[in-house]
């Protein structure tokens, strides 16, 4: 047991500081020159910084989308614009979500996390994408993000996200098939009607998240940070 925890603090060691090298050797200048890349464009410094992170390489993004119209009819089609780093833990996948972001947003094009994944020792990891066009909410749309055991298709998730959105600011993080997460950039004006509205809109939220509605309505007010889930 204590050689795996040495291996484990060794890796974890090596991994930040390639991690914080990376960082260092792409953003001691900033190059504003924007590039197209598959059919997103993105800013040279943005580009280097992603492609300078360990255990990762850049990939073109190919997504086939399979979902639901609201008449139960399927729907298919493929997104093949835009790029994929692949299988990066969570945790730092979050950072370079911050850091990036507004960046991605600047020139032109939209950074999410997506794919969640987890190896045998339950160690989660996502994939970030960066994908044409600065709509949030056409992105929700393209990958077919859905709950149709509730009922709920892209469109109604759309909806609610606006709607949430008019009154709270949200920063769209994780969009995959089944869920979506997100960022309020303003806490909500009634905390006790939002968290209602998410749980009537999001159960398992509560079922299979936070189980009480006091647990949900701490970590909205602590976090501003909502990740819904439809089992």
């Amino acid at each position: 047991m204590i050689k795996v925890l040495r291996n484990f603090l060794t890796f974890l060691l090596l991994f930040l500081t390639s991690f914080l090298f990376a960082f260092q050797n792409t953003s001691v200048e900033f190059d504003s020159t924007i590039i197209e890349v598959n059919g997103i464009t993105i800013f040279q410094t943005t580009l280097n910084v992603l492609d300078g992170f360990p255990r990762t390489k850049r990939e073109n993004f190919v997504e086939e989308v399979w979902t639901f119209d609201e008449n139960i009819e399927e729907l298919e089609w493929v997104l093949d614009k835009g790029l994929r780093y692949s299988f990066i833990p969570d945790q730092y996948a979050s950072q370079l979500y911050e850091l990036l972001y507004e960046e991605v947003i600047e020139a032109g094009s939209f950074l999410f996390l997506t794919n969640t994944n987890y190896d045998d020792e339950f160690n989660s990891y996502v994939d970030i994408a960066v994908l044409p066009c600065t709509d949030p909410y056409k992105h929700v749309k393209d990958m077919g993000v859905m709950a149709v055991n509730y009922d709920l298709f892209t469109h109604d998730i759309v909806a609610k996200l606006k709607e949430w959105d008019q009154e709270m600011g949200l920063r769209i993080e994780t969009i995959q098939g089944d869920l979506v997460a997100f960022y309020m950039t303003k806490p909500p004006e009634d905390l006790n009607k939002f968290a209602a509205d998410v749980y009537e809109f999001c159960p398992d939220v509560i079922d299979q998240g936070f189980g009480s509605m006091k647990a949900l309505k701490k970590s909205i007010k602590n976090y501003q940070y909502l990740y819904l889930w439809w089992d």
